[in-house]
């Protein structure tokens, strides 16, 4: 008869279980649906002005579509979610979506804007996102971000400093994305960035050293042209290809990626040991020359 009573009693356990395994896939399926339902456009700062335009890009996600904030130089802190109150039937819950991107133009010439911070939820930043942005000084580029978009930061004239954070997933630096930062000083392209796209910092007239470290495999057509105060560049062996602009003179092409670079002298070059390495063999055919002696004054 105990036996009995235990067979039974774990089956009716078994069949409470299986009943709250369910009810509660049920309640996660009603909270999903109920999010995608909810649809947060925008949000406003009331301490700070600032107002964030969304858009949906999963039921709990969203990216910033649109930016508007006070007419003085301010720097932004985007944050990295956002979340609304919404009553349903008597109860009051909390909607809270997580921001991942930032969309095409969202902040594009914004010519107030002096320093953004970019939080690491966003895997996104979106073609000329910021581009035109001429306040801005400096930007953190934070490890979450996988893609940045063509002529990010293009025309940024104050911007000096650019950092990739540690870690960071970027794979690329696209076409023109810091071209014309005409502040920018110094620059390290790390390792996992395997390709610097065409023109990326074309006219980046105050740059004076570029460290490319190892693993970068690509530097695209143009990508450091006119990049008039260049005094030191070290480019790494894992360089497979250094492309050349399609012109008829083949010396000429090799020429334009880092055509215009007026202060940049042999023995401030670092190329691998090895002659018949890419960037070695590229930067001998470009002949540049020693720099001249200065000779004391009378």
């Amino acid at each position: 008869m105990k036996k009995l009573f235990s067979l039974l009693l774990a089956g009716l356990m078994i069949v409470s279980l299986s009943a709250c395994s369910d009810k509660k896939e049920e309640e996660t399926d009603l909270d999903e649906y109920l999010n995608d339902e909810i649809v947060i456009d925008e949000y406003t700062n009331e301490v700070t002005g600032e107002t964030f335009h969304f858009a949906d890009v999963t039921s709990d996600t969203v990216k910033i579509t649109k930016y508007e904030g006070p007419d003085l130089p301010h720097a932004v802190e985007i944050p990295s979610e956002v979340s609304i109150e919404v009553e349903e039937n008597g109860v009051t819950r909390t909607i809270t979506k997580t921001i991942t991107g930032i969309d095409d133009l969202a902040f594009y010439a914004l010519s107030n804007i002096t320093e953004v911070k970019i939080p690491n939820t966003i895997t996104l930043i979106g073609d000329m996102a910021f581009a035109e942005c001429r306040q801005l000084t400096s930007v953190t580029i934070p490890v979450s971000v996988q893609e940045l978009g063509q002529a990010a930061f293009k025309g940024c004239v104050n911007l000096k400093s650019i950092t990739f954070e540690a870690g960071s997933k970027m794979t690329a630096i696209p076409d023109a994305a810091f071209m014309h930062c005409t502040a920018l000083e110094s620059l390290t392209v790390p390792g996992n960035i395997e390709t610097i796209g065409k023109a990326a910092f074309q006219g980046c007239e105050s740059l004076k050293s570029i460290v490319i470290e190892e693993g970068v495999k690509v530097i695209g057509e143009q990508a450091f042209q006119n990049c008039k105060a260049l005094e030191a560049l070290t480019l790494p062996a894992s360089l497979t290809e250094i492309k050349a602009s399609p012109v008829e003179n083949e010396e000429e092409a090799k020429n334009f990626n880092f055509w215009g670079c007026e202060a940049l002298y042999i023995e401030n070059v670092t190329v691998p040991a090895d002659a018949n390495s890419v960037a070695a063999k590229y930067i001998a055919s470009l002949k540049l020359q020693n720099k001249p002696v200065e000779e004391p004054a009378a």
